[in-house]
Formats: structure tokens, sequence, C-alpha cells
């Protein structure tokens, strides 16, 4: 499982405000924070085969993370493809992410793209990049930096890291958009700082292009910069303030 997926699933399983007690699905929270995975799988399943989509997303987490003892893809995707069609825009975002990848050896990039598609409407930041990400490499879609630029904003704006560096170096360099180097290094700095090493480099090719002025404005952007107040699905990170 690539690191980012299974960052998501392992933030499904943690982020929980359910009691625990009250039936099966609350019973699998609460053996989720005690830490006893099995009872918690057994507690998702029986309420998922009664048609229960939050609990049919936590047995595929389950299922994806190998918090049980093994991982089993192919038993999650059956759990994440029906609870996409029960609205989980969460199901939608990890059905898509394992069509993505690979649910066994073959990834099905465009049998992906209409559930993050779904996902990123829902403002499910993560679906977002992987859509933008999609359409910059040309990955089961046409190469459209537009598109992916559009993709890569809400994903940045949503904040996830991988995004701010991708629309931050995009803007830069002028990578199929129009060059800003302002807003490009904003973004790519807005990363840098959030803890991504991966920009280091592409910030050695930018920092000298900045004016003095540049620099200035990137650094008074920085200053003012806010995380959104509308909710957003599947960022990453918060940014220290």
């Amino acid at each position: 499982m690539q690191p980012f997926f299974r960052a998501a699933t392992v933030a499904l399983l943690l982020v929980t405000s359910v009691p625990a007690s009250g039936g099966p699905f609350e019973d699998g929270i609460g053996a989720l924070d005690s830490g006893d995975y099995q009872a918690a799988m057994a507690a998702f399943e029986q309420d998922a085969l009664a048609g229960h989509v939050q609990a049919m997303v936590e047995l595929a987490t389950l299922y994806l993370s190998g918090s049980v003892g093994r991982t089993d893809r192919v038993a999650a995707a059956t759990w994440l493809a029906k609870a996409s069609e029960g609205g989980s825009v969460d199901a939608l975002y990890l059905y898509g992410k394992l069509l993505l990848d690979g649910i066994t050896d073959v990834p099905e990039p465009k049998r992906a793209v209409p559930y993050l598609k779904s996902a990123a409407e829902a403002r499910h930041a993560a679906a977002a990049y992987e859509l933008g990400r999609m359409s910059r490499e040309g990955i089961g879609v046409q190469r459209d930096p537009q598109t992916a630029a559009r993709y890569l904003r809400q994903a940045a704006e949503g904040q996830v890291l991988e995004a701010e560096h991708a629309l931050g170096t995009m803007l830069a360099f002028g990578e199929g958009v129009p060059q800003d180097l302002v807003e490009g290094g904003m973004w790519m700095m807005l990363a840098a700082r959030s803890g991504d090493a991966d920009v280091a480099s592409d910030l050695d090719r930018l920092l000298p292009l900045l004016s003095a002025e540049q620099t200035a404005e990137i650094e008074r952007r920085l200053r003012e910069h806010t995380d959104p107040m509308t909710p957003v699905i599947g960022g990453d990170h918060v940014h220290s303030q």
C-alpha cells in the first residue's frame, strides 16, 4: 500500500466520536479505541451485513490497514463498493484510490475517475489531489494542466501536503498554466513549512528567480495564511500558526 493511502486508512480508524454503547457499530468503535481489532472487525461486519454504511467503511479500513494481521484489498474493495453506493464520501475516495493503485496487481485508473470525482465534489481534499495528479501526468485521463491546477488548488486549500508542493511547482515554473512566482513560491514554502522534504530541490530552483520584493511578498502571504473555515475531508496536516 502506498504511504499516502495507508495514512488515509489509519486516519479513518482513529477519527471518531461515537459513544461506545448502543449496538454493534458502537461496540466496534469501542473495540477500536481499546485496540481490540478482532472484536472491532466482528462488530463492524455484523452491522455491515445489515446495511450500515459507515460500518462497511470501518470494516474495509481494517482490511486495508492490516490491523487484524492480514491485508485483504479484495475484501476491502467489496465493502467500499457497497458503501459508495450508500453515499459514503470516504468510501468513494478509498474505492477510487484502490482502483487507481490496483485492487490486485492491475491499476484501473479509468474506473477510478468517477469515484474520485464524486468524492472531490463532496469536498474530499485527498480525492481532489489524486485527480489533479492524474490530470497533470495523464494517468487514466488526458493530460490537462488547467484541470490539474484546479484540482490541486482544491486539495492544497484542503491541507493536502503533496498538493501544495505540486500546485506551487506548476505555478512557479509555468507548467501549462500562467507563471506566478509569488503564488507558486507561497505554496511551495507552505509545503516545506509543513514538513514536505521533497520540495527542497524545487525551492532551490525557485529562489534564484525571486527578487527581494517577491520574496518579501511571499513571506507576507505566509504570515497571513490561514487554513480554510469551511470543513474539508481528507486533508493530511494542519499548519502551525
